[in-house]
């Protein structure tokens, strides 16, 4: 019910408005009798007002002002003053405040009764909620019932467009797929969109959006409304009503609370089931890549329920994901990422099983062609879109050579060699294939590994030990083609103390600095150390 409305009411028939015209179309939510000033301990937006003037008896103008400031601000819909009992006409201040915040003044005869105005406010009021109540129930219990048939997500839409004559559309935000009542409906550009402001009873947060249809060759104008479908992990659903032309009822939005709520369990539920059949995949993909399954015939059975068995050959590829700065202790939670940067490279063409532990995603593609592996660049560009906007994150990506079925294990240890080389050598956001490992290969072998030091100068290997600040001074300058403000920067001191040590580095180590033998020497100790630690 309107302001303007409230004259309509029987006690209110012979009543006049006297100010506040321009608040007539405010929406009425209840009425209050006013006795105190504290207007903001239990004033409502949409309240009518009934008053004698009594509270206002010997009011400053200020004070008046300020109350009146408070009532707007709380949304007040209109004031119902009744004259000759305190006063003998309204205040000229009241109109002007009532005129300056567009709140209703209607002035009523002393002989009519508070409570006959209270019960003719209040009893549309009451009416509207039991309906609104009785509607929600009543969809409630229809809902129970076709949940008890278990249905798909597609019947359930249909049997919410039954209920309201109207479309619906739910998205699957994370992996840009849809279910609809109506596929024509599919194509569209959004114009416009504002929050729907939440009434009672409405739970969830709705939006209306103004859009344009693109059906074959015609376009025409509409709105929808969507709401968020909460709660469901690291999957991101939105529920789209298609209105068109018309808005739905305040009534059918019992309709909407049910349905959302529905949603959310039925895709809770899917999401559960999906995933344990994800944990049992990936626990499966594990013991394949870390040699666990002996039988033959027990690696091509897993294969085929993996769905990659179908070419000779394989390859491995992770992704790992660090953070720039370790604030705190605990692993950071990048399964959101993992996922959606899943769902961007599983396409036709790419035929992989994942397992995910993490901060990392593995990938075992199935490949056509020994000369058909994966794409380097474009795994790049995936990962890239999917970490645009992390900021304070970085990757790297690892690829093993392409092999046998028989050799999966194998190429997953160069996939792993290959990430603690990018970890240990290379720069952020680094792409690096074992075949370009090097001579990093054999220090990798971990028949050899043990055996690094003695590749190391002795003299080398007592100067770290005595000598660890230096020794890294030492590396740190090296590594930035022996310069001072460079070194001086990565370890943040000044450059003078850097002068100093590397003066004392060459009194030790009696090195060369223009010798190329005995810059490579330092150079394969640093990194061997790195690979020892």
């Amino acid at each position: 019910m309107k302001a303007l409305n409230l004259m309509r009411l029987e006690p209110l028939k012979k009543a006049r408005i006297i100010a506040g015209e321009a608040g007539c179309d405010k929406k009425i939510t209840g009425v209050n009798v006013l006795e105190a000033l504290d207007i903001e301990n239990w004033g409502k937006k949409g309240q009518v007002i009934l008053t004698s003037f009594f509270a206002f008896k010997d009011l400053s103008e200020k004070t008046l002002t300020d109350f009146f400031k408070k009532m707007a601000i709380i949304g007040i819909a209109a004031i119902i003053v009744k004259v000759d009992r305190f006063v003998h006409h309204v205040p000229e201040l009241m109109i002007e405040l009532c005129h300056q915040h567009g709140i209703l003044l209607i002035q009523i005869d002393k002989e009519v009764k508070y409570e006959a105005i209270v019960l003719a406010i209040l009893e549309p009021i009451i009416n509207k909620n039991v309906a609104l109540l009785n509607r929600y129930y009543e969809i409630h219990s229809e809902i129970t019932q076709i949940a008890l048939k278990m249905p798909s997500i597609q019947a359930i839409l249909e049997e919410f467009k039954q209920m309201i004559h109207f479309d619906f559309t739910l998205l699957n935000m994370l992996k840009k797929t849809q279910i609809t009542t109506n596929a024509d409906l599919s194509n569209y550009h959004i114009l416009s969109k504002q929050a729907i402001k939440q009434e009672k009873y409405m739970f969830y947060s709705y939006k209306r959006r103004e859009v344009i249809y693109t059906i074959g060759s015609e376009e025409s104008k509409g709105s929808q409304i969507s709401v968020q479908i909460p709660c469901l992990e690291h999957d991101e659903y939105e529920l789209i009503i298609h209105e068109g032309t018309h808005h739905i009822s305040e009534e059918d939005f019992m309709v909407l609370e049910n349905a959302v709520k529905f949603l959310q369990m039925e895709l809770l539920k899917k999401y559960a089931l999906s995933q344990n059949i994800y944990q049992q995949k990936n626990n499966i993909l594990n013991d394949v890549l870390n040699n666990r399954i002996q039988e033959e015939k027990d690696v091509d059975d897993i294969l085929d329920y993996l769905n990659i068995d179908k070419y000779d050959y394989y390859q491995v590829a992770i992704v790992k994901l660090y953070q720039k700065e370790q604030v705190d202790t605990l692993q950071k939670d990048y399964t959101k990422l993992l996922k959606k940067m899943r769902y961007l490279l599983k396409v036709p063409t790419n035929r992989f099983a994942y397992m995910e532990n993490t901060n990392r995603i593995v990938l075992l593609a199935n490949l056509r062609e020994v000369d058909q592996s994966l794409n380097e660049k474009k795994i790049k560009e995936t990962v890239e879109q999917v970490m645009k906007g992390y900021k304070k994150d970085y990757y790297h990506i690892s690829m093993s050579s392409v092999v046998h079925k028989e050799a999966i294990h194998r190429a997953n240890t160069e996939a792993l060699k290959t990430q603690k080389i990018l970890d240990l050598f290379y720069p952020e956001n680094s792409v690096l294939n074992y075949q370009q490992l090097g001579i990093y290969k054999l220090l990798l072998d971990l028949d050899k590994l043990d055996q690094a030091k003695s590749f190391i100068s002795p003299h080398i290997v007592d100067f770290k030990e005595q000598h660890p600040e230096l020794f890294e001074t030492l590396s740190v300058f090296i590594d930035t083609q022996q310069s001072y403000t460079k070194t001086a920067e990565r370890l943040f001191l000044h450059h003078k103390t850097i002068r100093y040590r590397i003066d004392k580095v060459k009194e030790l180590l009696t090195i060369n600095f223009d010798q190329p033998e005995d810059i490579l020497q330092i150079q394969i100790a640093t990194r061997l150390f790195k690979l020892l630690h």
